[in-house]
């Protein structure tokens, strides 16, 4: 990491292309071939109102990534990365932390962040109605809202591991750890393995 002043202010520093490429392969290589420790699952909930379930989604959501947070707290050397399929469309590459990787099943455009939870200052603010709202300062959220993406969270260290792919969206699927309890969500429950 080149620039420790702006990842401990902020929790979140833009990687170089060459770590985004490996961390990338390394959770193909890695993460992706094994089985999760922990799978959230992602329930339809109703309510009232529109208005309702947004909030309360919003709250169940919070309550979520303080969980997701506080285990992933154990460690201060993460990578995050939002992973594009160039299927149906391109990122129009306008940062340096985007990169084309190719392979034999597909090509995919890969943005990524050095993420520091440690430094990461989580608090609420309500900037729900925001037009390109992102959870509360997050550069790349746990939940990808895509088809086409997946967003993947890689610690460089112990090598653990979460993935939401926007293709299975009601699921999360966490690799050498679990989130810390988040018990009395409606939105969010662990799947028994």
């Amino acid at each position: 990491m080149s620039n420790q002043l702006a990842i401990r202010s902020s929790g979140w520093e833009t990687a170089d292309s060459e770590s985004i490429k490996s961390a990338y392969l390394k959770i193909q290589s890695e993460i992706g071939i094994g089985t999760p420790q922990t799978i959230i699952q992602i329930n339809d909930v109703k309510a009232p109102t529109h208005a309702e379930h947004f909030g309360l989604y919003v709250r169940d959501l919070f309550a979520f990534y303080t969980a997701t947070l506080t285990s992933m707290r154990l460690s201060s050397q993460w990578i995050a990365l939002n992973v594009h399929t160039t299927y149906h469309s391109r990122m129009i590459k306008t940062a340096s932390n985007i990169v084309t990787i190719t392979n034999e099943e597909d090509e995919v455009d890969v943005t990524g962040y050095y993420f520091n939870p440690v430094a990461f200052n989580f608090e609420w603010i309500d900037n729900t109605l925001d037009p390109n709202w992102k959870p509360w300062g997050w550069k790349i959220p746990v939940l990808c809202d895509d088809p086409d993406d997946a967003n993947l969270f890689y610690d460089i260290t112990t090598h653990k591991g979460i993935i939401h792919q926007g293709s299975i969206p009601d699921r999360i699927f966490f690799y050498g750890f679990s989130p810390a309890d988040f018990s009395g969500l409606q939105f969010f429950e662990r799947v028994c393995l």
